[in-house]
């Protein structure tokens, strides 16, 4: 939560509008944030944007 805060990612759609490789570079975010991250975003109607 501290990473997606620190870059200004408060809410699902927030990290909905970047790109999952980008979210991923975030210091922080590993493989188990972005299964997290998946999980949520997919639940939630969302997906991360496209390059």
């Amino acid at each position: 939560m501290r990473a997606l805060n620190a870059a200004g990612l408060q809410t699902l759609a927030d990290v909905a509008g970047r790109p999952r490789d980008e979210v991923a570079a975030l210091h922080g975010v590993g493989p188990a944030a972005l299964r997290a991250l998946d999980g949520a975003l997919d639940a939630a109607g969302l997906r991360f944007a496209q390059r």
